[in-house]
């Protein structure tokens, strides 16, 4: 019958109309034929799950280019290391690692820094905001049935790309801070932010966080822009809370002497962050705070800190007040790592949650 022929030509442009139509019941016993109804959801995800080109083509050229850079700094990093004859930490002094280390390493972590959000920034943003942009809201949504569904459905393709364009940057980052600072960096807090799982973690949050701005600013020029602003902001509150202890708890790593300074270096990979004074109640303050509110000066009449001075030490210490490092030994790392990736992978299962609620609430023009 016609009907049967059409199932024919939905199911496949292969089939041939006259063929299989004559032996339709061999086509089923195939698996040829599908009912249009069946089809709905595969065609809403072939028709919406498409990532679009100019972001699919910046968002793999930048990891593409930053992952080659990052993995020819770590052969010339090794190259020049054999040329001094450089072994584990002692590869220090002038000399060809020296020439090659600083320069290359200090411009190649901006741009590792900067890839997650620029990542996913651009694979996100225009998710949304291109179909209602462009008025073709309304028939994936009709395709789609559910507007939840559908969201999920096209989420699924820019996500895993955004993943897998930050897994080999990530684990570049991480070979090349082994090469540049001579030792293991698994319990190193310093260049946390550009390698290993914080840096794909940062890159699914900032997707996120760009879905939800390309649905509610839903033009995608515009959506870019403000979510290039987010990415600052994200990026700036991350190191912020690193820094103050927010995402971990400074700790007490180091208990000098009233005034002085430490007296043997700390193991390798400890984050120092200050010299403090850890109230009898366990909250750090910094010297120069207390010695102002105690009604001290800020220093010294011959120009040393307020913490050298006598009288304040030992005011200080009648109080119970201790004089502390503050910081974070480097076996902590693996803690801080967890920490900053579940925070992050759980805001943007929230950012993406909000995406949901502003997708079925919008009416496409």
């Amino acid at each position: 019958s016609g009907a049967s022929c059409m199932h024919w030509v939905v199911a496949s442009k292969r089939c041939s109309r006259t063929s299989r139509c004559r032996d339709s019941s061999r086509g089923r016993r195939r698996g040829y034929t599908m009912d249009p109804v069946q089809l709905r959801p595969w065609l809403s995800w072939l028709m919406t799950s498409r990532v679009g080109r100019p972001e699919l083509l910046g968002a793999v050229a930048a990891s593409m280019l930053v992952t080659g850079a990052t993995l020819v700094v770590i052969r010339l990093l090794a190259d020049a290391r054999v040329a001094q004859g450089c072994v584990e930490i002692a590869c220090v002094g002038p000399g060809p690692f020296a020439r090659v280390n600083n320069p290359l390493t200090d411009w190649l972590y901006p741009l590792l820094a900067t890839l997650p959000f620029a990542v996913g920034g651009v694979l996100g943003a225009p998710l949304v905001a291109r179909e209602v942009e462009t008025g073709t809201a309304r028939l994936t949504w009709s395709l789609g049935g559910s507007r939840v569904r559908w969201l999920l459905w096209r989420l699924v393709p820019p996500l895993l790309l955004t993943i897998v364009l930050l897994v080999p940057a990530a684990m570049a980052a991480n070979a090349m801070l082994r090469e540049s600072l001579l030792f293991d960096p698994s319990t190193l807090f310093g260049y946390s932010q550009i390698r290993g799982a914080t840096l794909v973690a940062r890159g699914v949050a900032m997707f996120a966080a760009a879905v939800l701005v390309g649905s509610l600013v839903r033009r995608v020029l515009p959506a870019l822009v403000v979510t290039a602003i987010v990415g600052v902001v994200l990026y700036n509150a991350l190191d912020w809370a690193f820094a103050s202890g927010v995402l971990m708890p400074l700790d007490v790593i180091a208990t000098p002497p009233p005034g002085e300074g430490l007296a043997q270096p700390l193991p390798e990979g400890t984050y120092e962050k200050t010299l403090a004074l850890q109230a009898p109640d366990g909250s750090f303050h910094l010297a120069a705070e207390v010695a102002l509110a105690a009604g001290f000066p800020r220093q010294t009449a011959d120009g040393n800190l307020i913490e050298q001075d006598p009288a304040f030490i030992a005011w200080y210490t009648a109080r119970g007040y201790r004089y502390v490092m503050i910081g974070w030994l480097g076996a902590r790392y693996p803690e801080m790592v967890a920490r900053e990736s579940i925070v992050l992978l759980a805001g943007a299962g929230l950012l993406l949650g909000a995406s949901a609620v502003a997708v079925r609430r919008t009416r496409p023009g």
